[in-house]
């Protein structure tokens, strides 16, 4: 703000030349009045006053992982094996499943059952091909999912937002 005072105004009973009169001996002094500037508001205590903060959603790292689950096995990471359909075992090739087979006298035509020595008299063994039925998901590797690493979508890969507090002001 400025003011124009004349420097003798408390002195002398004259008018100032402000006020439309001529007086020569009152030159005008020009007097600055400077206002204090209010402090500056404190930084913001979320973000310090960077006015951005750390993606909360990737935690500062721009990506996140995405995990879906398998569709060819959903989601157990084992598939029913096709040679057992499921079972673990099969037929024993020796016996044709029986357990027992017959055995022909030499010299005498009589026919003895005796039992399987492939498979114990049990009339199966134990599939080759697969686990008590199941074999690896071949799809997923037997995870059962999937992890893919993708951009995060808040923060668009740089790991920062905007500070939620200050929007980005700092204060």
């Amino acid at each position: 703000m400025r003011f124009t005072l004349c420097a003798f105004i408390a002195a002398l009973p004259l008018l100032c030349a402000a006020c439309d009169i001529h007086v020569q001996r009152v030159p005008p002094v020009t007097v600055t009045v400077r206002e204090e500037a209010p402090p500056p508001p404190p930084p913001c205590n979320v973000c310090g006053g960077a006015g951005i903060v750390g993606c909360a959603n990737c935690n500062g790292r721009g990506e996140v992982e995405v995990v879906t689950v398998c569709s060819a096995c959903r989601g157990s990471g084992s598939l029913p094996c096709a040679h057992c359909g499921g079972k673990g075992v099969v037929s024993c090739p020796t016996c044709g499943g029986a357990g027992t087979i017959v055995e022909f006298d030499l010299g005498r035509r009589v026919n003895v059952k005796v039992k399987c020595r492939t498979c114990r008299g049990t009339g199966t063994l134990a599939c080759g091909n697969c686990s008590r039925g199941h074999i690896v998901c071949s799809a997923c590797g037997g995870r059962g999912r999937f992890t893919q690493v993708t951009r995060c979508r808040f923060c668009r890969g740089s790991g920062k937002v905007t500070c939620p507090r200050c929007r980005g002001a700092g204060r």
